[in-house]
């Protein structure tokens, strides 16, 4: 005879809350609901992994545009999973390195100038240079350097010195004054030609 095993109903509702992340997203392609569930997410994981190693991989778009994730959506998962953000970090520094070879070799299609400016999202160490620069733009700023050491840099601007091939600054009421004489004397040519 067989014997009636009793399953009992938490030990069931742990496993699906084990596979099931308990939410839901709209594929923007297909516009269908699909459930997340934590296998979906480790094979994310691991495709985002792969998608970093590609030679054709210069934005993170690429990655979850084509699967119908949304862009809110990728970030907020990538957030929220640890397994998804490690496979993030990587491609994203993987991403970070072809695109900084890129601009060291002028290789391909790449413009250094625009690809420059957008660095510090794929790398943690064109970021903090970036800061450091703006940091250093401020005039009176407090910078922290890769080891962690603290330096204060004050920015000051400093006169050149007097000479008779520069003219002086003028004041701005020395401005206002010709700009007085120069509307008076026009009134006065207009009402004489009147």
């Amino acid at each position: 005879m067989k014997e009636n095993k009793k399953i009992e109903k938490s030990t069931i509702v742990a496993d699906v809350s084990a596979a099931f992340a308990g939410e839901t997203y709209v594929n923007i392609r297909s516009q269908r609901t699909v459930p997340v569930t934590m296998e979906y997410i480790a094979m994310l994981a691991q495709e985002l992994v792969k998608f970093g190693d590609k030679a054709d991989s210069i934005k993170m778009a690429q990655f979850y545009n084509p699967l119908g994730i949304e862009r809110k959506t990728f970030y907020d998962w990538v957030a929220r999973y640890e397994n998804l953000r490690s496979s993030y970090l990587h491609a994203r520094e993987s991403i970070g390195i072809r695109r900084e070879i890129n601009i060291i070799n002028k290789a391909g299609d790449y413009n250094a100038a625009p690809t420059m400016y957008m660095m510090h999202k794929y790398d943690p160490e064109w970021d903090e240079a970036d800061r450091r620069w703006t940091d250093l733009k401020k005039p009176e700023a407090v910078v922290v350097d890769m080891q962690g050491m603290i330096e204060t840099a004050k920015a000051m601007l400093v006169p050149y010195p007097k000479s008779d091939q520069v003219p002086d600054k003028p004041t701005p009421e020395e401005v206002a004054g010709k700009l007085h004489r120069s509307t008076m004397i026009n009134d006065r040519l207009k009402n004489k030609f009147i």
